[in-house]
């Protein structure tokens, strides 16, 4: 690592940095081996709150040796003395600054999350160690990293030996992490919103399967994973933080509670999900309201899914489905199918004709599209019912439905000419 960022620009030390906002960096930045919330806090739920196992790191413990960078990584701690020649001269045997003091670093150059944006700066190193160990970040993995902010996940991923793509909405970070990492190009850096700017473009000209690591804003987790999940022939998995709670939601695999969602069997059609370990809220600035977590979903190439008649039509079956979770299947699924074809289908795959939603796992819903599908080839009297075709109503069963908007038209024109001639 330090020759991957030997030819990096070196700033003289500042001087140091003003005092953290009352709540700010010192009363939000415990021991990095403490996880637990603090003392007079709600204690949150104990399931998941470690890894099952022991995560093995593929990095060295301890401090990484890392030349000085400029504003990110600076100890934060540097007396206004020395030169510019004494900084390079300490540069080799200088650790990386902690996470906590790169936030404080912001606080000094006056630059604070936007709560619009959803920031929240990870402060705890141990954790951000955890992440890429958990993520078996490795030498020559491509890596694409949503939402760097202040570089703190960043370069433990360089120092993995990764080389990482990194998208940033904020331009002020943006520019920022543009001078810090000038000179490494094992880092590329993009401005734009991950979910508008094109993310499945931009991994398409990555030479092989990349892994997403990624500090997500909670407000685009949703949008996101609607994103990526679909790319397995691309991605190869996400490692990703997220609210706490979402994180137990994601990854169950049971059906008939509450919490079993369409987001459970789309996720599960589409990966393997994985709870990897409870992140407490003190440990980012600004504390937000819920605890995080780390989730892992290994994604599957299309050739490894579930075999189904259209993968638009399973999702759109699922959706339908959920919308009305109350009511039963046979009542939920119209117009798309009528009772009695969802009262049969269920009964051809042995299940409850009085089935909801929620009662069905991944596996039964595969099997009610498949055979919805036949009974409608079968209708229509079409042959290879085993063929394509939509799970559902399909477009050009719904064009004859957008006829008599058509038929408006002409009906529109002539009140028009009408109206002419009376004038």
């Amino acid at each position: 690592m330090p020759e991957l960022l030997a030819g990096a620009r070196r700033r003289p030390p500042r001087p140091t940095p003003a005092a953290v906002p009352a709540g700010g960096i010192a009363a939000a930045a415990p021991a990095a081996q403490d996880r637990a919330p603090a003392a007079g806090l709600a204690a949150p739920s104990q399931r998941r709150t470690a890894p099952a196992a022991p995560v093995q790191p593929v990095i060295e413990e301890g401090d990484v040796e890392l030349p000085a960078l400029g504003w990110m990584w600076r100890a934060g701690t540097s007396s206004g003395g020395g030169n510019e020649g004494d900084a390079a001269d300490g540069a080799a045997s200088r650790p990386m600054p902690t996470a906590a003091a790169t936030v404080a670093n912001l606080y000094e150059d006056r630059i604070k999350a936007k709560k619009s944006l959803g920031q929240n700066f990870m402060m705890d190193d141990a954790i951000l160690r955890d992440i890429v160990a958990a993520a078996a970040v490795g030498p020559g993995d491509l890596v694409l990293e949503v939402g760097p902010g202040t570089g703190n996940l960043t370069k433990h991923l360089l120092s993995a030996g990764a080389r990482v793509t990194a998208v940033e909405k904020d331009d002020t970070l943006y520019a920022r992490l543009g001078q810090e990492y000038e000179q490494v190009p094992e880092l590329q850096l993009v401005l734009g919103d991950a979910v508008k700017v094109g993310l499945e473009g931009i991994i398409r000209h990555m030479p092989k399967r990349v892994k997403v690591v990624a500090n997500l804003p909670y407000n685009i987790t949703k949008d996101l994973m609607t994103l990526l999940l679909p790319l397995g022939s691309l991605v190869s998995d996400l490692h990703i933080m997220i609210q706490h709670e979402a994180g137990e939601r994601l990854t169950e695999r049971t059906p008939g509670g509450r919490e079993w969602r369409a987001a459970n069997i789309r996720t599960l059609f589409y990966c393997r999900p994985k709870y990897r370990f409870r992140i407490s809220r003190l440990k980012y600035d600004p504390v937000p309201g819920v605890d995080g977590a780390l989730v892992t979903f290994a994604l599957r190439p299309p050739a490894a899914r579930l075999p189904v008649p259209s993968e638009q039509g399973l999702l759109e079956l699922v959706d339908k489905a959920f919308s009305e979770r109350r009511k039963k299947m046979r009542n939920s699924l119209t117009p798309l199918y009528s009772s009695p074809e969802v009262e049969s289908a269920l009964a051809a795959c042995g299940l409850n004709v009085d089935a909801r939603a929620q009662d069905l796992t991944l596996e039964q819903f595969v099997a009610l599209a498949w055979q919805l599908h036949r009974q409608r080839v079968a209708e229509l009297g079409l042959s290879g019912a085993a063929g394509g075709g939509r799970a559902g109503r399909g477009r050009d069963e719904r064009g004859p439905r957008r006829e008599p908007r058509d038929e408006r038209g002409p009906r529109r024109e002539a009140r028009g000419a009408q109206e002419e001639e009376e004038e």
